[in-house]
């Protein structure tokens, strides 16, 4: 389809050492502050802000220690959202598929947990907060956007979870990938962290990111 992403602060950096370490299809849009690959461009140079570098070497994991003690003992389960109108929720674990359809969520600051099943948002929902980190662990454990959800949110800047955002584990229990459909809008100030899993965006999709709060 036509996905947007835009990094103009972030550096976007392809490990892949293949002859297609960064490839595109239909009419996509990329924009980093840089943008590298281990291996070759693919098709991707004309989609691409600014010119792609290609032999860059592979870049460390910054966050490969991360999500080494995440709770997960269950603070809610199968919670159940209301079908119309705001709701504010507070940090914790939240087991189960937890569902935003239609409705306006805002996060009070603090880690969410949403463990054994994905975060769902479809319909016109939202989700917003600042100095947050929602983290996808367990069995089935990814983000699925559906329609046209609008998501706003800003990450913690203090601890081991300190500039992210979004993240799912790799403990091979989670699902397999990660779904962004339709028209969703993905605005961050702090990273996605989606180790061992494919983040597919497919429809008319934007992910802004604005890199660390400072």
């Amino acid at each position: 389809g036509a996905p947007r992403i835009k990094a103009p602060n972030c550096g976007v950096w392809s490990n892949a050492t293949s002859a297609e370490a960064i490839r595109m299809q239909g009419a996509p849009l990329l924009q980093g502050s840089e943008v590298c690959a281990a291996g070759a461009t693919g098709n991707a140079e004309q989609r691409i802000s600014p010119e792609i570098t290609t032999d860059c070497g592979a870049a460390p994991d910054p966050y490969r220690r991360a999500l080494s003690d995440i709770p997960t003992g269950c603070t809610h389960t199968n919670f159940s959202l209301p079908k119309r109108g705001t709701i504010e929720l507070s940090p914790g674990v939240y087991c189960g598929e937890l569902e935003i359809d239609s409705i306006d969520v805002s996060l009070r600051p603090g880690l969410y947990v949403v463990k054994d099943g994905p975060l769902v948002l479809k319909g016109n929902g939202s989700l917003a907060g600042n100095e947050v980190a929602l983290v996808l662990t367990g069995e089935g454990a990814a983000l699925d956007l559906q329609g046209t959800p609008d998501i706003s949110l800003s990450a913690t800047t203090t601890g081991d979870l300190a500039g992210i955002v979004i993240a799912v584990t790799d403990t091979g229990s989670e699902a397999d990938r990660s779904d962004m459909q339709g028209s969703p809008t993905l605005t961050l100030t702090g990273s996605i962290y989606l180790p061992g899993q494919l983040l597919a965006l497919q429809g008319n999709p934007a992910v802004n990111l604005q890199g660390h709060a400072e």
